[in-house]
C-alpha cells in the first residue's frame, strides 16, 4: 500500500462525514400564551429575576421530524441570572453575571394526551422541564432584556425530543431574549417590569459529528500502518 498516496484520500473521505446539515433547533417563543411574567432586580448585588412568563408555541428548525411545525404548548419561563455587575447610565443598561438558571417546564408537543408528559394532565403548566440552562451574562437595555446561556446537556421531556426526532442525549445550546417594560423603579436602581408576549428561546442540538470519529480512527489505523512498514 502506498501511504502517502492513500492518506489523503482517508482524511478526505473522513472530512465528507463532518459535513452537516444546518443545526436542528427547537425554538420557544410567546405566542398566544397567556403571559401574566414579571421580571425584576431587587437591587445592589441581587440578580435579575423572571417569573412566570408564558411560552405559548415551540417550533421544529431543521429537525429530522416535524421540520418546520409550529405546535402549541401550555408552559412557562423562570430564570435567575447571576449577580448585578453594574448599570451605565448613559444607556440605562443593567448587567448580570453568570450563575442562576433557566427554565421552560409544562406540555408539550407529544404530551396532548392524559399519561403523557410523565403522567400529568395536558393543557397544564405543571409538566416535565422542556428546556434547562444556566445564564452566561444578561443585560437590560431600555426595556429589552437579553439573556445568554451556557452550553450544556439539557434535561428534557422525551415526548418533545420524539417530536422532533432528536435523541434527549443530544448536547443542546441556549439562547434568547425577553422583552419586557419596567413599570416601577429603575434609573440604576431596584426595578419590576411586566413582560410582554415576545419572548423567544432557541433551543439548538449539537450532536458530536460522526465524521470526526471516523477522522480519529483512519489516523489510527494509518498510523499503525506506517508502524509496521517501518518495522519491516
Amino acid at each position: 500500500m502506498n501511504i502517502k498516496a492513500t492518506l489523503p484520500v482517508l482524511i478526505a473521505l473522513a472530512l465528507a462525514g463532518t459535513v452537516r446539515a444546518a443545526p436542528a433547533i427547537i425554538d420557544f417563543s410567546t405566542g398566544s400564551a397567556v403571559d401574566n411574567g414579571t421580571v425584576s432586580y431587587a437591587g445592589g448585588a441581587a440578580p435579575l429575576v423572571g417569573t412566570n412568563i408564558g411560552i405559548g408555541l415551540v417550533r421544529g428548525i431543521s429537525t429530522p421530524s416535524n421540520d418546520g411545525t409550529t405546535d402549541a404548548v401550555s408552559a412557562l419561563l423562570d430564570f435567575t441570572t447571576g449577580a448585578f455587575t453594574g448599570y451605565n447610565a448613559a444607556t440605562d443598561t443593567y448587567s448580570f453575571g453568570a450563575g442562576g438558571s433557566l427554565t421552560i417546564t409544562g406540555t408539550g408537543p407529544g404530551c396532548l394526551t392524559v399519561g403523557g408528559c410523565d403522567g400529568n394532565t395536558p393543557n397544564t403548566t405543571s409538566g416535565p422541564a422542556l428546556l434547562t440552562g444556566s445564564v452566561i451574562s444578561a443585560t437590560y437595555t431600555g426595556g429589552l432584556f437579553d439573556i445568554v446561556l451556557a452550553a450544556g446537556t439539557d434535561t428534557k421531556d422525551v415526548l418533545l425530543t420524539n417530536f422532533f426526532g432528536l435523541p434527549a442525549s443530544f448536547t443542546y445550546q441556549f439562547s434568547g431574549s425577553v422583552h419586557a417594560a419596567i413599570t416601577s423603579g429603575g434609573g440604576g436602581d431596584a426595578f419590576s417590569a411586566a413582560s410582554t408576549a415576545s419572548t423567544d428561546i432557541r433551543n439548538q442540538a449539537v450532536p458530536e459529528p460522526a465524521g470526526v470519529v471516523l477522522l480519529g480512527t483512519l489516523l489510527l489505523g494509518v498510523a499503525g500502518l506506517v508502524r509496521r512498514r517501518v518495522a519491516v
